[in-house]
């Protein structure tokens, strides 16, 4: 996945995120590969939590 920002501070970043992704699960954790500009070279991990 690619995430772009398109306002605020952030404008014209972007950030890639990389792995399984089971919709299923409603927490999941993604691994940070990268992205532009501030988040150039980023390396870590996103938490993503579903709510309903």
């Amino acid at each position: 996945m690619d995430f772009g920002f398109t306002k605020g501070e952030l404008n014209g970043y972007s950030i890639n995120i990389f792995s399984r992704n089971p919709i299923v699960e409603t927490e999941r954790e993604l691994a940070v590969i990268g992205g532009r500009e501030k988040f150039k070279m980023e390396k870590g991990t996103y938490k993503l939590r579903l709510t309903l």
